[in-house]
């Protein structure tokens, strides 16, 4: 999250402890709602405008980058996982307790 803030103009001056703000508060958008969307850019978003007064066309793109660039990864890691995990596993005999 704190490499987004880098992408644009109206957070690129927000700091380590604004991220946690905002991380903290992007847990209850996840919590909220499934995967957190809708609800986790509309939290980003009021916590950027409202607290950081940081522009509304920053304030609405950041938390939708933010949040589809952690789903990629998810996806991208998910999809490696299952992947590597028969491999790595295929030497290993069966444990039966």
């Amino acid at each position: 999250m704190y490499a987004c803030f880098f992408a644009f103009a109206g957070t690129s001056d927000l700091g380590h402890s604004e991220c946690l703000v905002l991380l903290l508060f992007g847990t209850f958008g996840v919590v909220f709602s499934p995967g957190g969307l809708g609800a986790y850019p509309a939290i980003i978003t009021a916590l950027l405008t409202a607290t950081y007064h940081v522009e509304i066309i920053s304030a609405v793109a950041f938390p939708w980058m933010a949040w589809t660039s952690q789903f990629i990864l998810v996806v991208v890691l998910g999809i490696i996982s299952l992947i590597l995990l028969p491999i790595i596993n295929k030497n290993k005999s069966d444990v039966v307790s």
